[in-house]
């Protein structure tokens, strides 16, 4: 048997490395394959830039999830990639220092699981300046290492749990015996198990809770340490909280706390305060947890007398948990909620106590009472992050607090519901949906554009009232499939749609976003069913819908007029063929065009993976997030102003390349384009590349969907377009007006679209130029959605 310091190794391939070493090595020959196809530059590039690696390998067919890809990106990366082999340790040790529950981390990619690691160490080397910090050492191990069989990345992850659990009073006495908290090392053998079976049966009871299918929200759960900080703790807590909540410390939670005195079962909200270092985040926090704060103060009276008459226990109404035992400082449940809700009302709970006698006495029944305390407390819940949003007016600092980059997440989201997409496309589709909400995606039939669009909506709003998918008709020729239209035989009667439901829903609950999914958008000529909403989003006038005596839909009283709010985002998908019709320039020039395309490794990685797409896993986990879109997009932003003159010199040497073809762009377009770098900005933090990347988006979304034509007339743009998405600043020459116009009117091969070189700043926006070059000489006509 080999001794724990020779098998660690890079991290601890185990004896799944063993099983699976056959795969490992076809996956390095892939790799090699790969790289060998690749220019010296190319292969330089990528072993050398952490960003063009990550890349890179995501995109070399693999069987399983190879734990070689983790050890040659440590030892390409060793500064900036810790020495695992496999991501379960990455999650357990991110779950043990409590920066996210693993619960969350499941589905993260490996960038995000580096950065988190990264952020990690920092923060623990600070702590520990004069120390060589190793996670798989002391004084680091033991908070995050359970000992387990050997991971193995290809087996499922199966915790197992058990709710009959119980404590003793002897569970409760271990904490008096070190009430000024001691050294880990100080605390005997028998008292560190003690604290370990503690911590042991708290995690199980709240992950089991966690599970429970009558938990009113989907719940997450966490537990705290029993070694925290190398020291001997105060007591242990455990929890469930909302999934949609990224950190319990600024959420509601139902809590279960151990220590000397006893047991504490609780509904609490969290102390608003956390160990988090990077501030835009901890602004982010700070915003959602005022914003739980304003919706915990309009709970409905309903709701609130619904949960009164479930308390059938003697609680306790406390301004903080952990204080004194079976004392109460409110005298109703309203009075409570006044003050949880206000700025002093962090940790605010309410409580029940049980001596350490009681709660060995109380047996498996503990579970039980946690148990209860959900179902009590579970309409507060539901009415805080299932609700509408509270309507509010967005105030400076609200605006200052969005921090955009959060939707970082967003990958690991949709393909960890099994969506799979181009690289950058859900970042694209995030920074446009900002910008301006109007998108369309088009693309191949039958590559998920329409799931695309349902996993966001889904994601990013829990209310099933604020989500419409609507397939459009062939016999759509008036704006009444969008806005209804007055009952003809009965004068107090309006006909409705879901669209105008969704729009009206959208006016009453400003803060919620809204998604008005339209598949298939060109199967009737857009103009003519859709031209009123796009004309009232843009001038922000109303639609009007009747006149007269007034109306009613749903039983309810329908305003006459209707404004287009602005947290309705519109999304739209797109196939071509004969029996559709293309979309006019002024509605182009109006949306982001985002095209879906799949290459031949995705169809390779889709014969051996799991293809099916379970969107319920992710329904209303990113709902926080929701309220943050929609004021991305009412905000008022700036151009980061490293890039400002480049930005604007890209944009006017374009502007003046498409001028004499009769197809450059107005001030909207200036505008929605400035707003989408700067949002794409934000999703892209450790991107050095990151300004070529959203302009090339910006090329290929809002410049080129607007062409088509014949040769004679596209052919010059076309070659000019190609000159400047495949030469950056340095290689077009110091006069390139005129290079441009020699380009146009070159007859030279080297001059034409082919293919698109490496090193090109706007690649995306050079291949589509080359396939609408290629289709131009097949057909001498070619158009952005034919191509």
């Amino acid at each position: 048997m080999l001794s724990n310091e020779v098998r660690s190794g890079i991290g601890s391939g185990g004896t799944g490395f063993n099983n699976h070493r056959w795969r490992e090595l076809v996956f390095l020959i892939s790799l090699v394959g790969d790289l060998k196809q690749r220019s010296s530059h190319e292969r330089t590039t990528v072993l050398s830039e952490y960003d063009a690696f990550i890349d890179w390998i995501a995109r070399v067919p693999q069987e399983g999830q190879r734990q070689f890809r983790h050890m040659l990106r440590f030892f390409c990366f060793p500064d900036r990639v810790e020495r695992m082999s496999s991501n379960r340790e990455r999650r357990a040790v991110i779950a043990g220092f409590h920066v996210a529950p693993e619960r969350e981390t499941k589905n993260w990619s490996d960038r995000r699981l580096d950065d988190a690691l990264l952020k990690l160490r920092d923060t623990l080397q600070k702590a520990h300046p004069s120390d060589i910090l190793d996670f798989y050492e002391q004084p680091l191990r033991d908070q995050w290492h359970r000992p387990k069989k050997e991971p193995d990345d290809n087996a499922p992850e199966t915790p197992t749990t058990n709710p009959k659990l119980s404590f003793s009073a002897e569970d409760c006495a271990v904490f008096g015996r070190y009430p000024n908290s001691v050294s880990w090392k100080d605390v005997p053998k028998a008292d560190q198990e003690l604290f370990k079976d503690v911590w042991t049966k708290l995690k199980a009871l709240s992950q089991e809770l966690a599970r429970s299918p009558a938990a009113p929200i989907p719940l997450q759960a966490d537990t705290s340490h029993y070694v925290p900080n190398g020291r001997s703790p105060n007591e242990i807590w455990s929890c469930v909280y909302p999934a949609a909540v990224s950190n319990k410390s600024y959420g509601l939670q139902v809590a279960l706390i151990i220590s000397e005195r006893g047991a504490e079962v609780c509904f609490c909200e969290g102390s608003g305060t956390s160990q988090v270092t990077d501030l835009a985040k901890k602004r982010e926090l700070e915003a959602y947890f005022e914003m739980m704060r304003k919706r915990l103060g309009n709970v409905p009276r309903e709701v609130i007398a619904a949960v009164e008459a479930a308390m059938k226990r003697r609680w306790c109404y406390r301004k903080s948990w952990l204080t004194t035992p079976n004392a109460t400082e409110f005298s109703s449940l309203t009075e409570w909620l006044k003050y949880a809700s206000s700025p002093e009302g962090s940790a605010a709970s309410v409580s029940l106590y049980f001596k350490p006698e009681e709660l060995e006495a109380l047996g498996t029944g503990i579970f039980n009472t946690f148990a209860e305390t959900l179902d009590t407390f579970g309409p507060i819940l539901k009415a805080v992050y299932l609700g509408a949003a509270v309507p509010r007016q967005m105030t400076d600092r609200d605006a200052a607090r969005v921090d955009f980059s959060l939707f970082t997440q967003v990958d690991d989201v949709i393909s960890g519901c099994g969506l799979r997409t181009p690289p950058n496309f859900l970042r694209r589709l995030i920074a446009s949906l900002a910008a301006k909400p109007f998108v369309i995606l088009t693309g191949t039939s039958g590559t998920g554009k329409t799931r695309i669009a349902q996993a966001i909506a889904l994601w990013l709003t829990s209310d099933r009232q604020a989500y419409q998918l609507i397939p459009v008709g062939a016999d759509w020729t008036g704006n009444d499939n969008i806005v209804g239209y007055p009952d003809g035989l009965d004068p107090t009667v309006y006909v409705g749609k879901p669209a105008l439901e969704l729009i009206w829903h959208a006016a009453e609950n400003p803060d919620l976003p809204h998604f008005l999914i339209l598949d298939e958008m060109n199967l009737s000529h857009v103009e003519r069913y859709f031209a009123d909403l796009l004309s009232a989003t843009e001038s922000h006038e109303h639609i009007p819908l009747y006149s007269g005596a007034a109306r009613k839909l749903s039983g309810r009283e329908l305003p006459r007029n209707l404004a287009v709010p602005p947290n309705l985002f519109v999304v739209g998908t797109v196939n071509v063929d004969e029996t559709t019709y293309m979309f006019s320039p002024k509605v182009l020039d109006r949306a982001n065009v985002l095209e879906f395309r799949i290459e031949a490794n995705d169809i390779r990685n889709y014969f051996g993976g799991n293809n099916t797409p379970n969107l319920s896993q992710i329904t209303g986990q990113g709902a926080v997030l929701g309220a943050t879109l929609v004021r991305a997009a009412t905000q008022q932003v700036d151009t980061p102003s490293d890039v400002r003159d480049r930005f604007e010199s890209e944009m006017l040497l374009f502007f003046n390349a498409l001028k004499p073809h009769g197809v450059e762009f107005g001030y909207r377009v200036a505008h929605e384009a400035a707003r989408f770098l700067c949002f794409y900005h934000e999703l892209s933090p450790n991107d050095t590349s990151w300004f070529d990347k959203a302009f090339d988006a910006v090329v290929v979304q809002k410049s080129l969907p607007k062409l088509h034509g014949q040769r004679a007339r596209l052919a010059p743009l076309l070659r000019k377009l190609w000159f400047l998405t495949v030469n950056n600043e340095n290689t077009r020459g110091t006069d390139v007006l005129k290079r441009l116009d020699d380009v146009a009117r070159s007859t030279e091969r080297t001059a034409e679209p082919s293919v698109v070189p490496t090193g090109s700043p706007y690649p995306i926006s050079a291949e589509k130029i080359a396939r609408m070059w290629r289709l131009l000489n097949e057909n001498g006509f070619a158009s952005f959605a034919e191509a």
